[in-house]
């Protein structure tokens, strides 16, 4: 959370989207609330009308795309690294 309130929370080219692959959605929801994510969630069932079916299958992991959907860094320290240095 540290890291998303420094570095991604006033940076308006980056957004942090949780894709959760829960079957539970009222557990998965709930979870999100408790831990006080600030990101939006995508409920398993919405992933295919989110059009990021291509990077559900890879959770849990770090995946920065950019609008076009293409990847630009993957694992937690690439993508970090990529977020620090857009501006």
């Amino acid at each position: 959370m540290e890291s998303y309130q420094k570095d991604v929370a006033p940076n308006p080219k980056v957004e942090m989207i949780h894709l959760s692959r829960d079957r539970d959605n009222a557990a998965a929801l709930k979870w999100a609330r408790k831990d006080k994510l600030p990101w939006p969630t995508i409920m398993r069932n919405q992933i295919d009308a989110s059009l990021l079916t291509h990077y559900s299958n890879r959770l849990p992991t770090y995946i920065l795309i950019d609008r076009e959907g293409n990847k630009v860094a993957e694992g937690k320290g690439p993508v970090w690294n990529k977020i620090k240095a857009i501006e």
